[in-house]
Formats: structure tokens, sequence, C-alpha cells
């Protein structure tokens, strides 16, 4: 078939690479990056500097169950709630490869991409990284990351010092007083979670990633939601799941900004990465249909129809304060999750000079660079360095000259990161 050849085509050609850079080369691309940041105009920057933040990653967790009904129910409200009071992002591209949700926590935390083979966070555990978590930790924050699962899961337990974390809670210090697939079900975990947030030290940045709407998607008579025509199938489940796990953050958020906590913290949600597979796809294009439409461009059998289901939600909640405008309101130009941490490090006015995204609220340019040979630039799908680009909003064929620029840098891009991961934080730097 079609997509199974192209997307073995990416896997091989991704092992190709770009060019490697020496230090020099990697401190002058990083020192362009945050001169052209710090000289760019930003009324946000430092907004919100002293908030708590709060990051709750979602497992598999993508954008198409949001904002609709399967016969006549919402499958996300809360969060369809949450975004239409705060800011969301509707076009998130996951970017994560090998590394599954490690790398989700990768491109959100550090600003990196992932490896072209393997999970950074098993094959680079030997040295620190530059992340968020470690800027806001020398400007005086507390740190920590929350989750159910057992701690050597993808070698978090080695890799949180590195970066910066000052305290991992997981599944040997809950309660596991409710078991949902794979660990602590996300209702205790939440439950769980709110009074040590409360104890920790102000002000902190908490890592929280939920689990029960991790694969097989089995969550029992947890909820009550019906998938309708896709009961019994691998992709109702998936639903049944996204719903549970809905509620859960929902009740979270609640309490949480109805705690002390609530007028001084920065709340981000995102998804970690896909949750159907290229197998389901067929049931994906007939959820589309009875949900009012608006899928994909393209047929189904097409690499780039799949890359277009390939989003996370991405929604920033932000407490009021004087004299700053409310972030409110929906931005639908391609951003990816490597942008999560210079927009958080930005509005705390926490300098992150190397990162390899950029500050979502002060005009990104729309380059969004996956693993594979694959990008997206503003109205543009591409692979294979150009070989291949589409219209991201009519399918139509595009020539190539329209993402030649973007290329080159989505090759230094992955080439930096690549960089930074292998050798860690240089000695100097911007």
């Amino acid at each position: 078939m079609l997509w199974q050849v192209l997307f073995l085509s990416l896997t091989l050609a991704s092992r190709a690479g770009a060019a490697p850079l020496d230090e020099a080369e990697l401190r002058g691309f990083f020192e362009a990056r945050w001169r052209a940041t710090a000289e760019a105009p930003s009324p946000l920057r430092g907004a919100y500097g002293g908030c708590n933040v709060v990051s709750i990653q979602i497992e598999s967790l993508q954008t198409f169950p949001l904002h609709r009904r399967l016969e006549g129910r919402e499958i996300t409200p809360e969060l369809n709630r949450l975004a239409e009071r705060g800011l969301e992002w509707t076009c998130c591209f996951g970017q994560t490869a090998g590394g599954n949700t490690s790398d989700a926590e990768l491109l959100a935390l550090c600003s990196l991409l992932p490896l072209q083979e393997g999970a950074a966070f098993r094959r680079c555990a030997g040295h620190d990284l530059p992340s968020l978590p470690r800027a806001l930790k020398a400007a005086g924050y507390r740190t920590a990351v929350f989750h159910g699962n057992e701690p050597e899961v993808w070698n978090r337990h080695r890799m949180y010092p590195r970066l910066g974390m000052d305290l991992y809670v997981h599944a040997r210090e809950f309660g596991m007083d409710e078991r949902i697939g794979l660990g602590l079900s996300d209702r205790s975990f939440f439950e769980q979670t709110l009074p040590r947030l409360k104890e920790l030290r102000r002000p902190f940045f908490a890592h929280l990633m939920t689990l029960s709407s991790h694969h097989p998607f089995q969550v029992g008579d947890a909820t009550d939601f019906h998938p309708g025509p896709f009961a019994g199938t691998p992709f109702g489940d998936y639903l049944r799941s996204v719903h549970y796990a809905d509620r859960c953050i929902g009740d979270f958020v609640r309490r949480l900004e109805a705690s002390e906590l609530g007028g001084n913290t920065l709340v981000v949600l995102y998804g970690d990465h896909r949750g159907i597979t290229l197998e389901q796809r067929g049931d994906l294009a007939r959820f589309y249909a009875l949900t009012g439409g608006g899928g994909p461009t393209g047929e189904t059998e097409d690499a780039f129809w799949w890359r277009q289901t390939l989003t996370v939600p991405l929604i920033l909640l932000a407490p009021e304060r004087e004299g700053v405008p409310t972030l409110q309101g929906r931005m639908d130009a391609p951003v990816g999750q490597v942008d999560i941490a210079p927009t958080l490090a930005s509005l705390l006015g926490v300098p992150l000079p190397w990162a390899l995204g950029q500050d979502l609220l002060n005009r990104p340019d729309g380059l969004v660079v996956f693993r594979r040979p694959e990008l997206i630039r503003r109205d543009y799908w591409s692979a294979f360095e150009g070989q291949r680009v589409r219209d991201r909003h009519t399918g139509g064929a595009v020539l190539s000259v329209a993402v030649r620029s973007a290329w080159r840098e989505a090759m230094r891009r992955q080439a930096a990161s690549d960089a930074l991961l292998e050798r860690g934080i240089p000695s100097t730097g911007p």
C-alpha cells in the first residue's frame, strides 16, 4: 500500500540524518537563535514571573476527539471547557519518535528533538541536559514530577536528575488503591497529587503525567461513555479511555483552581503522542464523518492524510494578573511540542538559550520539524527534503522551492539537537 511504502521510506531516510555540528558550530547556532529571541519585542515576557507551573502530559491523547459529539454526547467535555476559557493551539503536532512518552517529555521539557533511533531517556542519561526545570530551579523554583508508573520505565529515575528535577513521586510512593491499565488510575493519581502540590515550596514547577488512556485502553466501568458504532473495537475503547481521562483532568483542574494555588499557577495541558494506529484509519475517517466532518484533506491511504491526524491538544490556562491581557482564544497556526518550554519560559521571564522551539506568543515561524524526513511549514507539508510538497489545506502538489529554506533550517535543528543530546550542556554558550 502507498502509506506503507512511504512510511518505510521515511524511516530509512531518517537514518541518514544531518551533518554533525562541532562545538563551535553548536554554540554559534544557539547564540544566533538566542540573540534573535532576546532582541524581539515581547509584551508578555515575564508577565507571569514567580507563578507556579503545573504541566499535565496526557497519555495517548490526540486532537480529534476534542470539540466533537458522538451520538449527541461530548467525548471531552472538560477539555472543551478548558480550551474555551484558555488559550488553545488547534494544530500542535506530536513530534515523538522511538521514545514515545519519554520523547514527549524531552520535547516539552527540554525543547529538543528525539533521537533518530532509540530513546534519549535511555541513551543520554550520562550527562546533564538543558531544560525548563533546570532553568527554573536556577531561578529558585522547586521542581517535581508525578507519575503513577514504576520509576524505571523509560529510565526516568536516572534521567530526571539530569533534567534538574528535585523530586520524583512514582508508583511506589503513591497509595495504589485503584489500578487501571499500567498503573494508578487517573482519578486516584490526581486526588493524591493535589495535596502534595500544596506541600511544595513555592514557586514550583510540577510535571504530571496521566496513565489510564494508555493502550489497550481498558477502563472498564470507570466511565459510562458509550462509543456508539465503535463499541467493542479498539477505536471505541480508545474513545472511552479518553472520556475517562477527560473527566479526571477536569475534576483536578477545578480543585486546583479553587485551592490556595489557583490564583498564582499556570496550567499547561498537552497530549504526548498518537493513540490510534494506521490500521484504525478507516474507523477514524468514519468518526470524522459521523461527528460533523472537517477531517484531514486527501485520501486515507496517503501518508499526507495520516500526518494531519497526528496533532495533539495544547491548552494554556493562566491566572488573572493586573495589567496583563487575558490569555484566551484559538491559535490555528502549526506548532510543535518542542515549543512548549520556550513559551512557558518567556511568560515566566526565565532565559532558555538552548531551546530549539520558539515562543508561541511572539510571532512563531510556523516550522515544525520531525525526526523522520518530514516537516510542516505554515501551509505546506513536505517529505524527503522537498521531493514531496503538499498544500495542507487543499492537498494539491506544490513546487519544492516553497520549502527549500525550511529544509535547510530543519536539518540544522536536527543536528543541533543531536549534538546537545550526545554531549550535554556545553561549558560555554549563549
